[in-house]
């Protein structure tokens, strides 16, 4: 612990070297970076740490525990690779409202397809008071376009209170007139 601290503080210090010189140049590999992340070091110091890495940061593989982390990530721009883990793993993940509202904001929410739409992803997003049933409606209609279960379906329009009554329609009724 000692020493990721001491490392750490070296880093910093090396990289206020760096800047301030400019002729000197130290490269971070990101596996590093991440290593040193998922170390006991503060937040804050993670997150100047997370700014070094080249490509889109990976919640994958940042600590659970790391949450402030996590949220900024969520709140900056998402990542189609992070969203699929999320949704991926959706059950265990701990900020699911900061995950859904994000992807609210965003307009993401309806855009989400095939795996990402699991069982646990769908009845939370359908059973939460903060997203808007057309929101709800557009996500039912992607399962009913993937050919989802019927008995799955009419689990999903039931936890739509504006639509619920749908759910009582018997087979092959919706296109009698």
């Amino acid at each position: 612990m000692k020493l990721v601290k001491c490392l750490l503080r070296k880093f910093l210090r090396t990289q206020r070297d760096i800047r301030k010189t400019a002729s000197k140049k130290i490269l971070l590999s990101d596996e590093l970076i991440y290593g040193l992340v998922k170390s006991d070091i503060e937040d804050i110091n993670s997150m100047k740490l997370i700014d070094l890495i080249k490509d889109s940061v990976l919640v994958e593989r940042l600590n659970p525990t790391k949450k402030s982390i996590i949220e900024a990530i969520i709140k900056g721009d998402l990542s189609s690779v992070n969203i699929n883990y999320i949704c991926k793993s959706f059950k265990i993940f701990e900020l699911k409202d900061e995950f859904i509202e994000s992807l609210d904001d965003e307009d993401k929410l309806k855009e989400l397809e095939g795996e990402n739409l699991n069982k646990d992803f769908m009845e939370y997003v359908l059973n939460s008071s903060n997203i808007k049933t057309d929101t709800k409606v557009s996500l039912i209609e992607t399962k009913i376009n993937n050919h989802s279960d019927v008995i799955i379906l009419k689990q999903y329009i039931s936890s739509v209170l504006e639509i619920t009554n749908l759910a009582s329609v018997p087979e092959g009724e919706f296109l009698k007139s």
